[in-house]
């Protein structure tokens, strides 16, 4: 583990010692007492569950590299891929003669296009 999991543990302790010092500092009736004391005691026992969780599940994607998608590997083509497709939908609409709503249409088009293939 690196330093920042130590500082958040150090931090962490530091923060329970805190809230047992306030409690037993306080004008608190013995119940309530033992019932922040059972609070504390369950805390502890869940964030100790969820580090050994977050120890499990690094453990399983420690090897795991993410491989760049094809946009992310090539995106020049990305780029001319939207930029034709945006040239030959505009040149339909205009041979269809389809004036300022086939316009407004060509953007919304390659959007669409843009995100379904990359």
């Amino acid at each position: 583990m690196g330093k920042a999991t130590e500082y958040d543990r150090s931090e962490l302790q530091e923060h329970f010692a805190d809230l047992e010092d306030d409690n037993q500092a306080e004008d608190v009736s013995d119940a309530a007492r033992v019932s922040a004391a059972e609070e504390i005691a369950s805390l502890r026992l869940q964030v100790e569950g969820l580090r050994a969780r977050l120890l499990e599940i690094r453990g399983q994607t420690e090897g795991i590299d993410a491989s760049p998608t094809y946009g992310e590997r090539h995106p020049w083509l990305r780029v001319a891929a939207t930029a034709a497709l945006a040239f030959v939908i505009t040149r339909v609409f205009q041979q269809l003669r389809l004036g300022a709503a086939g316009a407004a249409a060509v953007p919304m088009i390659t959007a669409r296009f843009d995100r379904r293939f990359w």
